[in-house]
């Protein structure tokens, strides 16, 4: 499933979902560097879903970037909806 969403996200690079999901698989696998590039591009194009912009900001609190992480929990609060 990686190839195929990876194929998406080349062939549609404004697709946020396929790089939103790109992103979560990385995390979920331990590839941290892949997972955060691949949130920036997802909220890149959708910058409002709370979601991606939780995951990404616990991510980086796991790279050790725990103060980017809570600058991203801040723009959550601030999401409407």
């Amino acid at each position: 499933m990686r190839l195929e969403l990876a194929k998406a996200a080349e062939l549609i690079p404004g697709n946020a979902e396929a790089h939103a999901y790109l992103a979560a698989i990385n995390f979920a696998n331990g590839k941290d560097e892949v997972a955060l590039e691949e949130y920036k591009k997802a909220l890149a194009l959708k910058p409002d879903n709370a979601v991606w912009r939780s995951d990404y900001a616990l991510l980086l609190a796991r790279v050790g970037r725990a103060e980017e992480g809570l600058q991203e929990l801040r723009k959550v609060v601030d999401v409407p909806g």
